[in-house]
């Protein structure tokens, strides 16, 4: 369930929102243009996201891998240089 709601979200939602900024206007306006950084972060995150339901089953030491994954993401988005 969880990962078929976030496959909608990034095919669906997202641009959806793009569409509608730019409708409704104003400044700044919402674009799909990723830096480098967001694309390999959603490339990192899918590819753990597989490698842990590979196999259909999950324990805490996966559970723990994920979760330390989600932080050095955030990390490295949050401490990116500009």
């Amino acid at each position: 369930i969880a990962c078929g709601s976030s496959v909608q979200i990034a095919a669906f939602v997202s641009p959806l929102m793009v569409l509608l900024s730019w409708i409704i206007g104003g400044s700044p306006r919402l674009t799909l243009d990723f830096h480098v950084l967001e694309s390999m972060c959603v490339f990192m995150a899918v590819l753990i996201v597989n490698t842990m339901l590979r196999d259909f089953t999950t324990n805490w030491l996966e559970g723990m891998v994920l979760v330390s994954g989600y932080f050095m993401l955030a990390g490295a988005v949050f401490f990116r240089v500009p």
